[in-house]
């Protein structure tokens, strides 16, 4: 029997690294009997089979941002998908699937393509990747800011989702993402190993880490509340998708939630630790609750960086960033006289 390997997410352990990494390196996947599934988007060729798989396994997707964004036609979309994904499983070789959302399709679609792989041949041997709670919550929060959402934590529940796999997989392997993050290879290594894809030493890892400062996270937040990207189901005139890119990369802490932060989230994240606990075990659990007492100081570098990067961007937006160090209760009063100094005059173009 054909095996076919579904690597599930979850969201923020390294699952763009890993798609990336697989399609980059075909040779040691071939010498181990594997191909990477290509499922061909409208227009384009794309390593995350998410989209491809909630659109032919789930309903409600109409509505997602991501057909706004790429300016597709609804009508005929799960056809197509539907259609890519049986070409991809057209084949005598063993295959990967892999997308951080999978795990957000209803059980019922999961068993729908559970069922299909095994008509096709294949036996499925899902992978996932856990983070603890609030590492998943704080990324999960940055990433949504940096694709346009208003500053907020996202209170992510997976424990619903890992309950939902493993209703239908309930030998799904499960690994602490800190585990796959010390591996020498990385989350993609670990799933090389876990599956004898040869040596993981035959293959380059492709990187993708976009994490941001606490800075830039913030200010990020900041310009999409005021300045929203989205209005009534549009882009905004003013905005585009990742017109804030250049204030990403401002160097600063990491990004951390405040002690007010946390403590909105307090309850939500015992009760996500216990279920997952019940699921999985203690080990992929919070073992203690990080939080910032105090606001981290920008001081007159991370300023100075913030006015180069503000440059390119619009000047409702660079109007926005000086608001935001009029008005933040977050900015102290040393930030705050050094961001008129140093922003007051704006870009010179």
């Amino acid at each position: 029997m054909k095996t076919l390997v579904l690597h599930l997410g979850l969201q923020k352990t390294g699952s763009t690294s890993i798609q990336e990494t697989l399609v980059y390196n075909p040779v040691p996947l071939a010498e181990a009997g594997y191909l990477y599934a290509q499922l061909n988007w409208p227009g384009e060729v794309n390593s995350n089979h998410s989209f491809p798989m909630i659109v032919a396994f789930s309903g409600g997707w109409q509505t997602n941002p991501e057909i706004e964004r790429r300016n597709w036609q609804a009508d005929g979309l799960k056809t197509h998908f539907m259609a890519e994904i049986l070409r991809a499983l057209d084949t005598d070789q063993n295959v990967i699937f892999s997308g951080e959302d999978i795990s957000d399709i209803p059980v019922e679609g999961l068993r729908a393509f559970s069922d299909l792989a095994r008509e096709k041949g294949f036996a499925v041997r899902p992978i996932m990747f856990v983070r603890p709670p609030l590492e998943f919550i704080t990324s999960m929060s940055q990433t949504r800011i940096r694709h346009g959402d208003p500053f907020h934590i996202f209170e992510g529940q997976k424990s619903a989702n890992i309950d939902a796999c493993l209703q239908v997989w309930p030998d799904m392997t499960c690994i602490v993402f800190q585990k796959a993050a010390r591996h020498p290879k990385g989350p993609c290594g670990m799933l090389v190993d876990a599956f004898g894809l040869s040596s993981p030493d035959r293959y380059e890892v492709v990187s993708a880490n976009n994490s941001m400062s606490d800075f830039s996270t913030r200010i990020i937040g900041h310009i999409n509340r005021q300045i929203p990207l989205y209005l009534d189901g549009a882009v905004n005139p003013l905005r585009h998708y990742l017109d804030t890119e250049p204030l990403a990369q401002i160097a600063g802490p990491k990004f951390i939630l405040t002690q007010s932060e946390f403590m909105s989230i307090r309850e939500f994240l015992q009760e996500e630790n216990a279920a997952i606990a019940g699921l999985l075990g203690p080990e992929f659990c919070d073992r203690t609750f990080n939080f910032n007492v105090t606001p981290d100081p920008w001081g007159a570098q991370a300023l100075g960086e913030l006015a180069e990067a503000m440059q390119p961007l619009r000047p409702e937006m660079q109007d926005c960033i000086r608001g935001y160090f009029s008005l933040s209760p977050d900015v102290s009063p040393t930030d705050r006289t050094l961001a008129r100094e140093i922003l007051r005059e704006g870009p010179k173009r």
